[in-house]
């Protein structure tokens, strides 16, 4: 009797608690998977402005019910202290076993590193006023699981470019471009 009213209390508590969801005994509880984003390279885009873009433009990929995006500073630090623990330089030394063991050690489900080169400005006239600036942006892309250890997609070298005359607006117009292109391809 009880041990009868124990698990009908045990029950009853478990409902409430779960907002009314209960899910079948030996299955496992449904999880947001975690994804961080690790941005090296150009300091030019270490600011929340582009790490919005990248946010929008990822969201599309990783879509929020099922995903929890993590972009900004907080995963690049992590792993730059990360790389100083184990005496690598991020944007030269580490290679794809170190992005891997990064990605094991930490609570993310999948990590995507970008690694993106400095800006390439390039002028058409020599006049300023006349001056039509052609910007190029070059990255690579890793998309690790954490959970099995492995590289999932690899983009090598994508690099995208834009011609629009204001130097601002062309960088945000580039990472568009770029964000878009890791998208479709990872």
């Amino acid at each position: 009797m009880r041990a009868g009213l124990f698990t009908l209390c045990l029950s009853i508590g478990l409902l409430f608690f779960s907002g009314g969801e209960v899910a079948a005994a030996g299955t496992p509880a449904p999880r947001n998977q975690l994804i961080a984003v690790v941005f090296m390279g150009s300091f030019e885009f270490q600011h929340p402005d582009y790490y919005k873009i990248m946010t929008d433009k990822l969201e599309k990929r990783f879509p929020v019910p099922a995903y929890k995006l993590v972009i900004g500073e907080s995963p690049s630090n992590m792993f730059t202290r990360f790389c100083d623990k184990n005496g690598i330089f991020p944007e030269k030394d580490a290679k794809d076993s170190d992005f891997i063991k990064f990605a094991y050690e930490n609570t993310f489900s999948q990590v995507l590193f970008i690694i993106v080169h400095p800006l390439k400005v390039r002028a058409d006239d020599i006049t300023v006023i006349l001056e039509k600036p052609h910007t190029r942006l070059e990255g690579r892309a890793v998309l690790i699981d954490s959970r099995l250890r492995k590289k999932i997609s690899d983009l090598p070298r994508i690099e995208v470019t834009a011609d629009y005359g204001d130097r601002d607006f062309e960088k945000a117009q580039v990472l568009e471009r770029l964000m878009d292109a890791i998208r479709e391809k990872i």
